[in-house]
């Protein structure tokens, strides 16, 4: 038996964050009885029995992902360069974001989604038929600097802590960056290996 030859695709890989991979697969030549796969982006995992990688991303970045195949003859590895792209959340005509964006919450990563503004915020944000903002007059998001509503904060990985009332953050509308801090934090959910939590939120004036 020789020892394993990586055989697999190395060209990058583009994935978009919230959206599952098209199953990636190690392969090498001589019988690998085991694989490996160090550096994966949060999300992914490797089933070590097959070469299998799955999952969905949910950190955004660009990964070096060192893949590895191993028999007892010894073992050889690649580099498989990744890169997970943001969709970043915009406002449609409606007023309700879409697409998830990666927020900062004291040092820990989150996907901000499913953004539901209040009435008043609705009214301020959705643009006239020329696209500008407030009825043109000006053409930020949110004309009177308010914003306000509900969404969801995704958690990056289990060792992830809930956040609590008071916490604040940036997240962007349509280009333009707010400081909102959390006024409410519901009951986190599961479905599936993705814990999300249920916020409410209003901007922050006081930001850092």
């Amino acid at each position: 038996m020789a020892k394993p030859a990586i055989t697999s695709s190395l060209n990058p890989l583009a994935l978009t964050l919230g959206v599952a991979i098209a199953n990636y697969t190690i392969t090498a030549s001589g019988v690998p009885t085991s694989y490996d796969a160090k550096g994966l982006p949060a999300g992914l995992a490797l089933n070590t029995a097959t070469g299998v990688i799955s999952g969905t991303p949910t950190a955004g970045g660009q990964f070096n992902v060192i893949i590895v195949a191993e028999n007892a003859d010894g073992n050889d590895y690649a580099i498989l360069p990744l890169t997970v792209s943001v969709t970043n959340g915009i406002f449609n005509d409606g007023g309700i974001v879409i697409g998830g964006q990666i927020v900062t919450i004291n040092g820990n990563n989150y996907i901000f989604d499913d953004f539901n503004p209040t009435e008043e915020t609705k009214q301020i944000s959705s643009p006239d038929q020329f696209g500008r903002m407030g009825g043109g007059f000006g053409r930020q998001a949110i004309i009177n600097q308010e914003v306000k509503g509900s969404a969801t904060l995704q958690l990056s990985s289990s060792a992830t802590p809930i956040p609590t009332r008071g916490m604040y953050f940036q997240v962007s509308f349509r280009g333009v960056p707010f400081w909102v801090i959390i006024t409410k934090v519901g009951i986190p959910s599961k479905a599936g290996e993705e814990v999300k939590v249920s916020i409410d939120l209003v901007e922050y004036i006081n930001h850092p």
